[in-house]
């Protein structure tokens, strides 16, 4: 299948398609690319590319956030330095990751960018891998250069080398590039499957450690509603949305590391809704719902229904 570049200028929220000439002569707006994107996409109605009109793939990028990660101020002449320290601390201490072919300032961030022969992926192997690899970058790296988890979707857009980043004028430059291709796509479906299995693990030990703190609360019927809002509410929620960790603070992070617009408030024990859709936001800032209403408004049920989810519930536990 013929396959194009796109290229995509952001600017104050609004996202608009053009063609390269558009792309490289602008000034005004951020300018993304993303290559190998399918050639008959109607931009008339969708504002750019999804996962599935990715053909084919080259490369995998670590997006690292130095300037904000690093909890000092720091020049673009020490991050455009600082690069070659951190690879050759790859070049001795990894296997792999010292097998880079671009890097590239962003002002806050730099690209560290991974090379091969071009292939179809499939989104979800992708992912997965991607993810696996990320994992492993940030066990043997310290703060500063923990990478951007939100980068390892197919079609995920990069700034465009010598483009302009409109919040401060800073040019995006490419600081240096080689032929290297890179043995991770080897281990594509090796790490996949890891990652996949890891979390199969994570989200039946999170399922077993509801279960667990569930245990511990008893009822009766004269004040069954009473006992169901004494559980906490962020075991709920968890419940409801189990791809949503709660970070035992009071927020939950959803698969991009990105807050869900919900929280939990111990001191009413009930759980927060700012805009998010998860627990059927209701055009009020100040949205609350305890562990009845929760699931109540959540599962769609009547009151009777709540109650028999319950009583389930603590049954079975």
């Amino acid at each position: 299948m013929e396959t194009i570049t796109e290229y995509v200028l952001i600017k104050d929220g609004n996202v608009k398609v053009v063609d390269s000439v558009e792309a490289f002569a602008n000034s005004t707006s951020n300018v993304y690319y993303l290559e190998w994107v399918r050639s008959d996409i109607d931009y008339s109605n969708w504002k750019r590319a999804k996962d599935e009109d990715v053909i084919f793939k080259d490369f995998f990028v670590l997006d690292i956030d130095l300037r904000n990660n690093c909890g000092y101020e720091i020049t673009n002449d020490d991050i455009k330095t600082e690069w070659e320290n951190l690879i050759k601390y790859l070049e001795q201490e990894d296997e792999y990751f010292w097998e880079w072919s671009k890097i590239i300032f962003t002002w806050n961030w730099i690209h560290i960018m991974y090379y091969w022969d071009w292939k179809k992926f499939n989104k979800d192997i992708y992912s997965l891998w991607v993810e696996r690899i990320y994992s492993r970058w940030d066990e043997i790296m310290w703060v500063p250069y923990q990478c951007d988890h939100a980068c390892k979707n197919l079609a995920r857009i990069l700034r465009l080398p010598w483009s302009i980043n409109q919040k401060n004028g800073a040019k995006v430059e490419i600081l240096k590039e080689r032929e290297k291709k890179s043995r991770l796509f080897n281990l594509i479906e090796q790490l996949a499957n890891k990652q996949k299995q890891e979390i199969q693990e994570r989200d039946l030990q999170k399922q077993r450690d509801i279960e667990k703190q569930l245990k511990q609360f008893q009822w009766d019927d004269n004040k069954f509603y009473e006992k169901i809002n004494i559980i906490p509410a962020y075991i709920i929620a968890q419940m409801l949305v189990p791809e949503f960790p709660y970070d035992w603070k009071k927020n939950f992070k959803n698969k991009k590391w990105w807050l869900t617009w919900y929280f939990y408030c111990k001191d009413t024990n009930t759980i927060i809704n700012w805009w998010s859709r998860y627990f059927l936001f209701d055009g009020t800032v100040s949205s609350w719902w305890n562990n009845f209403s929760l699931v109540k408004r959540y599962k769609n049920f009547d009151n009777r229904q709540t109650f028999l989810f319950f009583k389930k519930l603590l049954w079975q536990t």
